[in-house]
């Protein structure tokens, strides 16, 4: 009987233990979870700047090209494009017929957009050069956007075309 009694409260400390252990322990892996969400999502923010930086002298040259001809040219490739991407990206410039018609769409076309940049935590997506109502710019667009926005607006400008 004195060797139930003597283990009873020995079991009864290891719970106690153990229960201090993990009251300790769930902070901690909560903050560590915590940190890890932050960085990861700083990553994925700082992935997309630098997609939008790589983009902006491109965009710059295009708005230099539209202030001096009043339309966006049919090809980058004599604008500096090699400058600005590097050999193994990719860019996709519009249509002629949505370049013809961005500048007189009255709502903000996409006129080109670079390689798909992978996100973690944020939706995967594009660095676009934009054209709204005569200003270019460079925005973030989210993947599933960007096939659906450009088919539109080749719809609209195939139509604008036609009347």
């Amino acid at each position: 009987m004195s060797q139930s009694t003597s283990t009873i409260p020995e079991a009864s400390r290891s719970r106690k233990t153990r229960s201090q252990l993990s009251r300790q322990f769930l902070p901690l892996l909560a903050a560590a979870v915590g940190l890890c969400f932050v960085v990861v999502w700083h990553r994925d923010a700082t992935h997309m700047e630098k997609a939008c930086e790589r983009m902006q002298p491109l965009a710059t040259t295009l708005k230099q090209y539209f202030s001096d001809h009043g339309s966006l040219p049919e090809s980058v490739a004599g604008l500096g494009k090699s400058s600005v991407m590097t050999p193994g990206d990719d860019f996709h410039y519009a249509s002629a017929e949505v370049l013809g018609w961005a500048p007189h769409a009255g709502e903000p076309v996409v006129i080109g957009f670079g390689q798909r940049t992978g996100l973690i935590l944020k939706p995967n997506g594009y660095a676009a050069i934009i054209l709204d109502e005569g200003e270019i710019r460079v925005e973030w667009i989210p993947n599933s956007d960007v096939g659906a926005r450009m088919e539109r607006q080749q719809q609209k400008a195939q139509s604008a075309t036609n009347v």
